[in-house]
């Protein structure tokens, strides 16, 4: 176990990752595909608890408090991971997707990268795109589902190429996967270190997230194809900046989505998610401003989520809207975060597949 962190301590940590991946994407899924402007309009004013979907949004006819893809993906690599025995890899990211698409409930959620890589793998005729590069499908898809690849892993190290590893299956392009070894990265430090102290706490988070990002794009272009698209160092850089010179979280999220955007590319979502996080002062503000940044809020929020919860532990989030999530989804976070502290101490960096490994 982790030197300076107890063993519930490092359980609590993981059921914070969970549990914050969770509501963020719960609460996320209410304001998707709108502006900030726009959810302040619908919502009369900032959604700060589970709300139901509009019938305009694609968890249309979801109730309050029920998971998107976001989160369910999450769960289902967690649940691949324990089952291995704590191994990190691209069987366990495949095993996870296939075990995801057959729950119906949520195949309408799939983004376009992650859909035609699981009717790939299904062994299905799929269109390949006629284009050299893969720059449209660098998206977020790898890096809302990552969180537990850094709540097993040992080091950031290890996060990265087990990150990277996972991700393969269904995103084989530098960006997406960088973006996804970026967040794994941080949740690892944050189980490791926890939160930090003073008015920003997350802070030590982000600067994990920042520090992974060069090495987690060297390794990942080492690996995967290279695609067209900003850089996600420079952009992480850029969010951080914004976040630095932003009187509060509020004003943080709104610069970061003007400026960096917080849409569907894994060079966007990723660095908006750790600006925002690094300027909140609770893992709550996090999510409510991720919430209400607009665009894909519930792929920014879970990410939000998952790594202020693996910093602040399980009880940073009230108790109503943990009930509401374990009644509504039928999940036993708690009993998954024991499940995967207790593989932690047993994985070990895989020997991560290259190019098309995963296809």
């Amino acid at each position: 176990m982790t030197e300076g962190a107890n063993t519930g301590e490092i359980v609590d940590r993981i059921h914070g990752a969970l549990l914050g991946a969770a509501i963020g994407d719960a609460m996320g899924a209410a304001t998707e595909l709108r502006t900030r402007e726009q959810i302040l309009e619908r919502f009369g004013g900032e959604v700060t608890t589970f709300v139901t979907p509009p019938d305009d949004t694609f968890a249309r006819g979801c109730p309050p408090g029920q998971v998107t893809d976001d989160f369910s993906q999450a769960y289902r690599l967690a649940t691949a991971i324990v089952v291995a025995g704590g191994r990190m890899d691209a069987a366990a990211g495949r095993a996870a997707i296939l075990d995801w698409w057959e729950d119906e409930r949520f195949q309408r959620f799939a983004g376009p990268t992650t859909a035609a890589a699981v009717r790939r793998l299904r062994g299905e005729e799929v269109e390949e795109p006629f284009f050299l590069y893969r720059g449209g499908q660098a998206t977020n898809g790898a890096a809302m589902r990552i969180a537990p690849v850094g709540c097993v892993a040992s080091s950031a190290d290890e996060a990265i190429d087990a990150a990277i590893a996972v991700s393969l299956p269904t995103h084989d392009n530098h960006l997406a996967v960088a973006a996804a070894a970026v967040v794994a990265a941080g949740v690892a430090s944050a189980i490791r270190d926890g939160a930090g102290t003073g008015d920003r706490p997350f802070s030590p988070v982000a600067e994990a997230c920042r520090a992974a990002a060069v090495p987690a794009t060297r390794r990942a272009q080492e690996l995967t194809h290279t695609v067209p698209g900003a850089s996600i160092p420079a952009r992480l850089a850029l969010a951080l900046d914004l976040a630095a010179a932003a009187g509060d979280v509020r004003e943080a999220a709104e610069r970061i989505a003007d400026v960096v955007g917080c849409g569907l590319k894994a060079n966007e979502a990723v660095p908006a998610a750790v600006g925002i996080l690094a300027a909140a002062p609770d893992a709550m503000s996090a999510i409510v401003a991720a919430v209400n940044a607009g665009d894909d809020t519930d792929t920014v929020a879970t990410i939000v989520g998952a790594l202020a919860g693996a910093a602040a532990g399980s009880t940073a989030f009230p108790s109503d809207l943990a009930a509401a999530v374990a009644e509504r989804n039928d999940m036993d976070l708690r009993a998954l975060a024991e499940s995967l502290a207790a593989v932690r101490t047993t994985s070990a960096a895989p020997a991560t597949a290259g190019r098309d490994g995963g296809r």
